[in-house]
C-alpha cells in the first residue's frame, strides 16, 4: 500500500496532536489525587456506604454492595498510576486506612464476584 506525502504528512501530525493531547490528558489525571488521598478516599467513601446500605431490602442491598465492590476494585487497580507522585508515608497512611475496612469484610460474596469477574485482587 503506497501513499502520497502529504497524506503521510497529514497523518503524522495527527497522530503527534493525538499523543500531545493524551499526554495532557494523563498529566491532569495524575495531579487529580491533588493530596487529598485520590483513589484512597473514594474507596473508603465506596466502603462506608457499603456499611451502611443494611438498611435496603435484600435485592437493593445486593446491586448496591456489587456496584460498589466494581468501583472499589477499579479504584485499586489505578492506585499505581494516580500515586505516583504521593509521598511514601502518605500511601502507607491510607493504606492503612484501607486495612482498616477491608472489601472482603464489608462487600462480602460481592467482593468476590467482583474479584472473580474482573480478574483483580485488591486491598
Amino acid at each position: 500500500m503506497f501513499i502520497r506525502k502529504a497524506r503521510h504528512n497529514q497523518i503524522c501530525e495527527e497522530l503527534r496532536n493525538h499523543i500531545i493531547m493524551q499526554d495532557w490528558k494523563f498529566e491532569r489525571f495524575d495531579l487529580s489525587y491533588d493530596g487529598g488521598g485520590g483513589p484512597y478516599k473514594r474507596i473508603l467513601e465506596c466502603r462506608e456506604v457499603a456499611q451502611s446500605v443494611t438498611a435496603l431490602p435484600d435485592d437493593e442491598r445486593r446491586v448496591v454492595l456489587h456496584r460498589l465492590a466494581y468501583i472499589d476494585a477499579w479504584l485499586n487497580r489505578l492506585i499505581p498510576l494516580m500515586t505516583e507522585g504521593m509521598k511514601p508515608r502518605d500511601k502507607e497512611a491510607w493504606d492503612r486506612a484501607l486495612s482498616d475496612i477491608p472489601a472482603e469484610r464489608v462487600y462480602g460474596d460481592a467482593w468476590h464476584y467482583c474479584q472473580v469477574a474482573t480478574g483483580g485482587e485488591s486491598a
